[in-house]
């Protein structure tokens, strides 16, 4: 029975981030522009989609990245677009899942060198300076809530970077015309996040005393006994 119960509690925390990020995405939010594209942009999915490792298991964020990839596969969506089926956005889950020198200084190191010998990614390797920041957060030990959601979005930028930079290789002008852009995005991404954490941690306390006094109320007031019984 227990397990029936967690299984139950993942499926619908899958689907509630499921269904919180297309809402999101559909919401008309846009974060910044995608790599080399003026007239699309990143949507508030990116938001979302890493936050699920905040509030779910390593097992659940795999599961949502999986039926990401699923209906990006179904839609028709190319490798190298925003979405990246869901890999991006697996690893900045992971960031909050599970903090470990794999997630936090391993995946940005990969990516850093991945960038540097490609060789468009080799001229314009100043790009990736950016992803020295979760690195230097997991040495430096700063975990509170900001600079998680600081280090996860740059980790969910190394990884999509790296596969667009494979996939749509560009002029490394471009990539390096982009630096201060990225800082403007992601910084907005961390905003976004601190709100919806905010948002969610409050509803959650609510709902929470709610359901606390509904149960307290449902059970039976205790008996006094008497002494020496």
């Amino acid at each position: 029975m227990v397990k029936g119960n967690r299984f139950i509690c993942v499926v619908l925390r899958v689907a509630l981030f499921a269904t919180l990020t297309k809402l999101f995405s559909f919401a008309g939010i846009r974060i910044g522009h995608i790599v080399g594209t003026h007239t699309s942009f990143f949507a508030g999915g990116s938001v979302m989609a890493p936050l699920a490792g905040l509030f779910g298991s390593v097992f659940e964020c795999g599961v949502l990245s999986g039926v990401y990839a699923t209906f990006s596969i179904w839609r028709g969506i190319p490798v190298g677009s925003p979405a990246t089926y869901g890999i991006a956005s697996f690893f900045a889950a992971l960031y909050w899942a599970k903090p470990s020198v794999w997630t936090r200084l391993v995946v940005p190191a990969v990516c850093m060198f991945l960038f540097f010998v490609h060789p468009v990614g080799h001229d314009a390797f100043a790009y990736t300076f950016y992803w020295f920041i979760p690195m230097a957060l997991y040495v430096l030990r700063r975990n509170s809530v900001y600079f998680n959601a600081l280090g996860s979005t740059f980790v969910q930028h190394a990884v999509g970077s790296v596969i667009h930079l494979y996939s749509k290789p560009m002029n490394p002008l471009v990539w390096l015309e982009l630096i201060p852009v990225v800082a403007r995005e992601r910084l907005l991404i961390v905003a976004w996040m601190l709100a919806v954490y905010a948002v969610a941690r409050l509803g959650y306390l609510i709902w929470w005393c709610y359901l606390a006094r509904y149960v307290q109320r449902m059970l039976p007031a205790p008996q006094a006994t008497s002494e020496g019984a």
